[in-house]
C-alpha cells in the first residue's frame, strides 16, 4: 500500500508540474529535452536527487501502439526508475497518459515495458526520475520507443509464403505486434532438412522467438525457443510432403520491430537417411566370437534419431556371457546408450558427454538376442551430424561362485571362509559385470578372550575399482583400491573381535566401487583368527629393557573405560581406553639428588605391548603433580622407545589434557593436540631404539602451568607419504608383531622445584 499511495502521490505532483503552457516547442522544458527515433537506443543517469530526464518523441502514425522501453543492467540500483508518459495538448499543456517503475530496492536490474494508444498523430514527451526523487546514480539507464506493425499476410498455414529449399537470398521477418504469428511453408522430397532461424535482437528486447514445425496434418514436429542472439536449428529427417514453420513470440505478449530474424531451410547431404531408427530396422550384429572386438560406426544426423543394433551373443561354453561395451565420440553431444532385452525391456542406461573419456561397461547376459540404442539425451539438440564409435567385445567368464547354484550375490547365498595363516590358501573370485557382488561369510565360534580378524585382499591390474566391506552386527570397515586400473589391488585391515559366548558372523562384501564396472580378472581374499598373547616373549640380551622389570600392557586386559576421546577431525572420532597405573608417580622408582643436588629423578618402569589391530592405540595416564610445596616447578622428561625389526612404524606421541576432560586431538595445530612425538621414520624393516630428546636436542619438559593429567601414546605411524615427499604405494597401516615384535618404551621424570621452566 505503501509503494502505491507514494506512486499516486508522485503522480500528482508531476501531472501539477507539467500543467499550463509555456508557448515554446517542448512545452517549457528548456533545452535538454532529448530527441527519440524508432527503433534507436538511448541512455542517461539520475545523477543527482531530484533530477529529471526529458524526451521527446513526434508520434506521426495513427491507431497504433507505441512502446517505451526503459532498462538498466544495475543490480541493486540506487535509483528506482520512473518513467511517465505525456501527450502535448492543443493548449500547451502536457496530460499524463500512463507511468510505471521499477520494484522499490529490486536486486534484479529495472526492466520496464510501457505501451500506450496513439489515437492520432501527437507530440509524445516521456520522464524518466527516481520514485521518490530522494535518490542518484552513476549507473546508465537505457530508453528507446517503437510502433506496433500491422499483420503481414502470413499469420496462418493457409498465407504462409513457399520458401526454396538451399536458397541464398531468406526472407527476413520480424515481430511486429503484440500476438504475430509468421507462419511459413516448404516442401521435403524426403530427406534430412535443415530449419534455421538467424535472431538478431535489440539490446534489451522482450522478445523471445518460438519456433514450431509442423508437418501438413497439423502434428507439432519440433519447437525451440530462441533468446539472445542466436541460431536456432530444428534439424529433422521428413518425409516427402508439405511442412509448416511457424514463429511468434513466446507467450505472444511482447513486439519488436527492431528485432529481426532470418529462415531458412537447407537440406543436408551424407545422412543415414532414417536407417536403423527403430527396433525393427535395428542394424544386425552377428557377435559369435568370444574376445573379439565389433566396431560399430554410427552417427545422430538429426533431431530423434536413434541408432538401433541388433546384437547376437555366441553360445556359452564353460561360464557365462558378459558384454563389453566401449562409446567414444569427439563431437560435443550427451548420448543416451542403452542396452535392451529382446523384449526391449531396459536394461542399462547411461548419459555419455562426447569429448570425455571413453565410457566403458560390462553387462552379463543370458540367453537371447539384445538391442543397443543410441540417441541424443533429452536435453540435447543436434545441429550437425554427431558421430560416435560403440565397441562391442563378448567374453565367457568362469567364476564357479558364480554359477548357480553355488551364486554368491547376495548375503543369504554367501559362501563360506576358513581362516588361514597361509596366502596359498585364499579364495579366488571376479567382479565380471557391472552390478556383480560376491559376498562371503565367516563364522567365529564361541571364545573367552578377545581375538584379531585380519583381513587380506588382492588383484592384478583390473578395470574395477574393488571395495571391500566387512560386517559385523553393522558395517566395521570399508577398503576401496580407486587406482586398480594402474596398479594391482593391494588391500588389508584387522579388527578387534570381542568375547563372545555364542558363535558370531561377520558377513564381507566384494564389489566396484562405484557398481558399475567389471573384468575377467581374478582376485584373493584370504581370513585369518589371531589370538593375542598372554604373556611376552623373552627380552633379547643386549636390548634396553634386557635386565629390567617390564610390564605387559595385554589388550585382553586393557580397560575401556576410563576413555579418552581422539578427535580425527570435526566429524570422526574414536575413544580408546587409557592405564591409570602404569605411570602413577607414587608407583615409580624415587632417586632423590639426582643427577644433582636439589633435584628428583623418577623412573618408570619398561612398559610393553602391541598394535593389536589396524587403528589400535594404547593411551597412558601420567598425572604431572609438585612433589613437595613449591608453587614453581616442572619436570623434565625422557622417553627411550626400542621395537625388534617389524612392519610396526612404532610412534609414540604426549598430549597434554589442557582442558581436563579427556578430550584430545590428532594433530599439532589444534589446542587439544599432542605437543612432542619421535619414532619410527623408515618403511624398511629395522630395529627401532631411540632415546628423547637426545644429545643436543632441546629439553622436553611440562611445568607448573600445565599440571594435572596428560597422555602418553603408542601407535603405527600410517605413512602416507614417504620420507622423500611421495606417495607411499606399500601397504601401511600395520598392525601385529606378536611373539617377536612388541614395543617397549619406558619414561624417566626429573623434577625441579623453585622454577617453571628450564
Amino acid at each position: 500500500m505503501r509503494k502505491i499511495i507514494c506512486l499516486l502521490c508522485v503522480l500528482y505532483m508531476i501531472v501539477l508540474a507539467c500543467s499550463g503552457g509555456e508557448g515554446d516547442s517542448y512545452l517549457g522544458l528548456g533545452t535538454g529535452v532529448k530527441e527519440l527515433t524508432a527503433g534507436q537506443r538511448l541512455s542517461g543517469t539520475i545523477g543527482s536527487e531530484g533530477d529529471v530526464d526529458w524526451y521527446h518523441y513526434r508520434a506521426v502514425e495513427a491507431n497504433n501502439v507505441l512502446q517505451v522501453r526503459c532498462t538498466s543492467e544495475t543490480l541493486r540500483s540506487d535509483v528506482d526508475l520512473l518513467v511517465s508518459i505525456y501527450r502535448g495538448d492543443a493548449d500547451g499543456d502536457k496530460v499524463l497518459i500512463y507511468a510505471d517503475h521499477a520494484p522499490e530496492d529490486s536486486l534484479a536490474p529495472a526492466d520496464l515495458t510501457l505501451n500506450t494508444y496513439i489515437d492520432q498523430p501527437r507530440d509524445i514527451y516521456i520522464s524518466v526520475r527516481d520514485l521518490l526523487d530522494d535518490d542518484a546514480s552513476d549507473n546508465p539507464y537505457y530508453i528507446s520507443v517503437d510502433f506496433a506493425g500491422s499483420p503481414e499476410g502470413n499469420e496462418n498455414f493457409a498465407q504462409a509464403p513457399v520458401l526454396s529449399i538451399d536458397s541464398d537470398d531468406c526472407p527476413i521477418d520480424r515481430i511486429s505486434f503484440v500476438g504475430d504469428i509468421d507462419c511459413y511453408t516448404f516442401t521435403s522430397t524426403g530427406g534430412t532438412y535443415d530449419v534455421a532461424i538467424d535472431f538478431s535482437p535489440f539490446p534489451d528486447t522482450r522478445v523471445q522467438l518460438s519456433v514450431d514445425l509442423y508437418d501438413s496434418s497439423g502434428e507439432l514436429i519440433d519447437s525451440r525457443r530462441v533468446a539472445d542472439e542466436q541460431t536456432c536449428h530444428l534439424l529433422h529427417w521428413l518425409g516427402s510432403g508439405e511442412y509448416f514453420i511457424q514463429v511468434d513470440d513466446y507467450g505472444r505478449d511482447h513486439f519488436d520491430n527492431a528485432s529481426t530474424y532470418q529462415v531458412c531451410v537447407n537440406s543436408v547431404s551424407g545422412s543415414e537417411e532414417n536407417e536403423n531408427d527403430s527396433s525393427d530396422d535395428a542394424e544386425v550384429l552377428a557377435a559369435d566370437e568370444y574376445d573379439r572386438d565389433y566396431a560399430l560406426e554410427g552417427a545422430l544426423d538429426y533431431s530423434l534419431d536413434q541408432d538401433w543394433y541388433r546384437i547376437s551373443p555366441p553360445e556359452v561354453t564353460s561360464g557365462f556371457k558378459v558384454m563389453n561395451l566401449r562409446i567414444s565420440a569427439d563431437t560435443q553431444v550427451e548420448y543416451a546408450v542403452a542396452i535392451l532385452d529382446e523384449d526391449e525391456m531396459e536394461i542399462l542406461s547411461h548419459d555419455y558427454r562426447g569429448g570425455s573419456a571413453q565410457y566403458q561397461t560390462q553387462i552379463r547376459l543370458e540367453d537371447g538376442e539384445y538391442y543397443l540404442k543410441i540417441q541424443a539425451s533429452d536435453s540435447e539438440q543436434i545441429i550437425a551430424g554427431a558421430p560416435y564409435t560403440a565397441t562391442v567385445t563378448m567374453h565367457d567368464i568362469s567364476d564357479e561362485a558364480e554359477v548357480e547354484p553355488n551364486d554368491n550375490d547376495s548375503i543369504s547365498t554367501a559362501d563360506p571362509l576358513t581362516p588361514t595363516s597361509d596366502p596359498a590358501g585364499a579364495t579366488s573370485g571376479k567382479i565380471g559385470y557391472r552390478h556383480d557382488e560376491d559376498w562371503y561369510a565367516l563364522t567365529i565360534p564361541a571364545h573367552a578372550q578377545p581375538q584379531v580378524l585380519e583381513v587380506f585382499f588382492s588383484a592384478p591390474v583390473s578395470q574395477v575399482e574393488y571395495a571391500v566391506f566387512i560386517m559385523g552386527s553393522s558395517l566395521e570397515k570399508t577398503l576401496v583400491s580407486t587406482d586398480a586400473s594402474s596398479s594391482a589391488t593391494d588391500l588389508r585391515t584387522s579388527l578387534l573381535i570381542p568375547a563372545n559366548d555364542e558363535p558370531a558372523v561377520y558377513s564381507i562384501e566384494v564389489r566396484d566401487y562405484q557398481d558399475d564396472d567389471g573384468d575377467d580378472v581374478a582376485y584373493a581374499i584370504r581370513v585369518d583368527l589371531k589370538d593375542i598373547p598372554a604373556v611376552l616373549p623373552a627380552v633379547a640380551a643386549g636390548t634396553p629393557p634386557y635386565g629390567s622389570d617390564v610390564e605387559y600392557y595385554c589388550e585382553i586386559t586393557e580397560p575401556q573405560t576410563p576413555s579418552v576421546e581422539l578427535q580425527y577431525n570435526a566429524v570422526t572420532q574414536e575413544h580408546f581406553g587409557y592405564d591409570t597405573a602404569l605411570l602413577d608417580l607414587p608407583g615409580a622408582a624415587v632417586a632423590a639428588d639426582q643427577p644433582e643436588a636439589g633435584l628428583t629423578t623418577l623412573t618408570f618402569p619398561w612398559i610393553a605391548g602391541y598394535i593389536d589391530y589396524q587403528g589400535d592405540q594404547d593411551f597412558f595416564q601420567i598425572d604431572y603433580q609438585p612433589l613437595d610445596s613449591s608453587e614453581d616447578w616442572y619436570y623434565g622428561i625422557s622417553v627411550e622407545l626400542y621395537a625388534p625389526a617389524s612392519d610396526v612404524e612404532y610412534v609414540w606421541k604426549f598430549y597434554p589434557d589442557r582442558n581436563d576432560n579427556e578430550e584430545l586431538a590428532y594433530t599439532t595445530s589444534e589446542y587439544d593436540g599432542y605437543i612432542a612425538c619421535a619414532g619410527d621414520t623408515s618403511l624398511e624393516a629395522a630395529v627401532l631404539s631411540i632415546t628423547t630428546p637426545g644429545e643436543g636436542d632441546d629439553p622436553f619438559w611440562v611445568g607448573d602451568p600445565w599440571q594435572g593429567p596428560a597422555y602418553f601414546s603408542i601407535s603405527d605411524f600410517n605413512y602416507l607419504i614417504t620420507p622423500q615427499g611421495d606417495e607411499n604405494e606399500l601397504g601401511d597401516d600395520d598392525w601385529g608383531g606378536y611373539g617377536s615384535a612388541p614395543y617397549y618404551f619406558r619414561v624417566t621424570i626429573v623434577y625441579h622445584p623453585g622454577e617453571s621452566n628450564p
